[in-house]
């Protein structure tokens, strides 16, 4: 069984309305839209189970996890953000691309502010951290502008935790 291009196209629109909602700040229709993308991305990884499934549902998660933080519920953004990093990991092993990897890097950064903005600086240090040596292995396996930018923001998130530390030399 194939899944119907059709649902494809349903998807990517409830993530383009989505981020349409989000951007004009209407919170509570962007996660209707981007929850109607994560139940349509269930259907489709349980029947395919590719890797265009898994990033699609990761994509879900993570929108609905930027809602969350957007509206100040920390407690579920971080609960999003980590599904989202069980997909992440698993894609990065799976497919190993600098993609999947980048991904990966940016949902780490992600769990750091929130565990930032919860004040558990240790834990969001460790999440930097990691964020910052995949940064730092893509931008010297690629070069390109996308891993540039990548790095400068992991960096920066490793100076605002250092920051938060108390530690401004460092930073």
């Amino acid at each position: 069984f194939r899944f119907p291009p059709l649902d494809y196209y349903t998807i990517s629109s409830c993530f383009k309305l989505g981020n349409i909602a989000q951007a004009q700040r209407n919170l509570g229709e962007a996660q209707a839209w981007y929850q109607r993308m994560m139940e349509l991305s269930l259907i489709q990884q349980q029947l395919t189970d590719s890797p265009v499934s898994c990033r699609n549902l990761l994509l879900s998660y993570g929108c609905l996890g930027d809602v969350a933080r957007a509206r100040g519920d920390l407690a579920h953004a971080e609960d999003w953000y980590l599904q989202a990093l069980e997909l992440n990991q698993r894609l990065a092993r799976q497919l190993g691309t600098p993609e999947a990897r980048q991904n990966l890097s940016t949902n780490l950064d992600r769990l750091g502010s929130i565990a930032l903005a919860r004040g558990a600086l240790e834990q969001a240090q460790r999440w930097y951290q990691q964020a910052l040596e995949l940064s730092q292995a893509l931008y010297r396996e690629t070069g390109n502008p996308i891993s540039r930018r990548n790095l400068a923001v992991s960096c920066e998130s490793m100076g605002h935790v250092t920051e938060a530390q108390g530690k401004l030399e460092e930073a």
